[in-house]
């Protein structure tokens, strides 16, 4: 069994980032996810992952993608294949 602490200094060392910023990093993952395969609302889609608040969604969104969530939808929604930077966002 692991203390917090413990599994906080074990994650940051594999990891090199804090839990609060591994949580956050794979909520944007799926709402990436989320924007390209379905038709969700942005306001949808940030409710579903946990945001009380659309604008710190937005902000989170735009500043680990550097796409507001509206243009992250319009740039990869139509394409067939994931892009290089966009599989990078994912993974």
């Amino acid at each position: 069994c692991l203390t917090e602490r413990t599994l906080a200094r074990r994650v940051k060392t594999l990891l090199n980032m804090t839990v609060l910023k591994l949580i956050e990093q794979i909520k944007i993952n799926r709402a990436c996810e989320l924007l390209v395969l379905t038709s969700q609302t942005i306001n949808v889609v940030s409710d579903n992952l946990g945001y009380n608040d659309d604008s710190q969604f937005r902000r989170t969104f735009k500043r680990i993608t550097g796409f507001t969530p509206k243009e992250y939808r319009s740039q990869f929604k139509d394409h067939d294949e994931l892009s290089e930077k966009q599989r990078d966002m994912l993974y």
